[in-house]
């Protein structure tokens, strides 16, 4: 099983320093949250964090191989639009609205050892080129 340790991810994603970590180590692996957001407020709900302009890198370590974007994509349908994130698979899906009416998109890839996701209230092309830039840096 792969360790990724305290913390491993970039310390600044779209020009937001990291603001909050989250590792927890479950009987199928590792998931990370790690947060994003000029701010200096205590703990925010999910809609305050995205309101505030907060992006989410999440990291996790790939326990089911068959649950692959091909996958996500077939149980998605047309939410999840398929793309390139640098070498690798990935899709980008428009969230349902929270409580605020705020809709993210969400992008999803996988290197084979690790599923990655990115949210934030960014358009689709916004999200597609935030990740790519973070792959590409990798």
């Amino acid at each position: 099983m792969a360790d990724f340790g305290e913390f491993d991810g970039p310390a600044g994603v779209d020009g937001l320093p990291l603001w909050w970590v989250d590792t927890v180590t479950t009987d199928v692996g590792l998931s990370q949250g790690t947060y994003y957001l000029d701010a200096q407020v205590g703990p925010l709900l999910v809609s305050e964090f995205v309101d505030a302009g907060g992006v989410q890198l999440s990291k996790e370590s790939v326990f089911d191989e068959g649950y692959t974007i091909a996958v996500r994509l077939t149980r998605l349908g047309d939410r999840g639009v398929p793309v390139e994130v640098g070498s690798h698979e990935g899709m980008v899906v428009w969230a349902d609205p929270d409580r605020t009416g705020t809709r993210t998109h969400s992008l999803f890839w996988s290197d084979g050892a690790f599923n990655y996701g990115l949210n934030a209230d960014r358009s689709a092309e916004e999200i597609l080129a935030l990740g790519r830039s973070l792959v590409c840096a990798g």
